[in-house]
């Protein structure tokens, strides 16, 4: 379909226009990790309790796909939690309207930054560990296909060591270069996620250290910067 404004999308929606004024974050897969990210991300404030960003979790288009999009789209988590501030968070962001959720991965041209939320099974073939890249590759490539140059993708997926350097920045170089773009013009960064469900399922992701790296000094730089809009760096530097 193609979306040129985060308004636009907004409206397909059926929701009232958002506040366009802030930064678009896309998060790629809304399982337990994106779903509970992509609600962190809209919960994050700044000193005079603004949102920083309008956020737009992205699923694929299957039945389990579209049962999470119409979840968010209605104010609800797309999964089971018992933790009150996690739901208390998705009410406020259903009610501000800065959460929004879509099958349609054009949407990723309007963001900034998009996380990496893909689900990556190790499995054991032969007595030894095996990783099926196939969907994650896919992934990825949508990314580089679609986001604009000087964004920012952020790897939250448990991955193999080496995958952002053998996988992730190949498979966005060749999207890019495909589309006549600088093959370095997405910024890459790693940031393994620190999702615990439970009754503190929110506090685990803006309460708790983070790791990061980027692939390039400006990445890192970038990812520290959008990391410190959602965590608690003051507590948890």
């Amino acid at each position: 379909m193609g979306f040129e404004t985060i308004e636009a999308l907004a409206r397909s929606l059926g929701r009232e226009a958002v506040t366009k004024n802030r930064s678009v974050v896309c998060v790629q897969g809304l399982g337990f990790v994106g779903s509970a990210m992509a609600v962190a991300l809209a919960d994050a404030r700044d000193a005079q309790g603004n949102p920083y960003f309008n956020v737009v979790g992205v699923e694929l288009p299957t039945a389990e796909g579209l049962a999470k999009v119409e979840a968010i789209n209605a104010g609800r988590l797309p999964i089971a939690s018992a933790d009150v501030r996690l739901q208390a968070a998705m009410t406020r962001a259903s009610t501000v309207g800065n959460l929004l959720a879509t099958t349609d991965s054009s949407v990723y041209a309007l963001a900034s930054v998009t996380t990496v939320d893909i689900h990556l099974d190790v499995s054991s073939k032969d007595g030894r560990p095996s990783v099926d890249f196939s969907g994650f590759r896919a992934a990825i490539r949508t990314l580089g296909s679609s986001m604009r140059p000087g964004s920012l993708v952020v790897v939250e997926t448990t991955t193999p060591p080496g995958t952002c350097e053998h996988v992730v920045v190949p498979e966005l170089e060749r999207a890019l270069g495909e589309r006549g773009l600088p093959i370095d013009s997405i910024l890459v960064a790693h940031a393994y996620e620190r999702v615990m469900p439970g009754t503190e399922y929110l506090d685990s992701i803006i309460n708790f250290w983070r790791v990061y790296s980027g692939h390039t000094p400006e990445a890192a730089d970038a990812c520290d910067q959008f990391l410190s809009k959602v965590i608690n760096v003051k507590d948890f530097p």
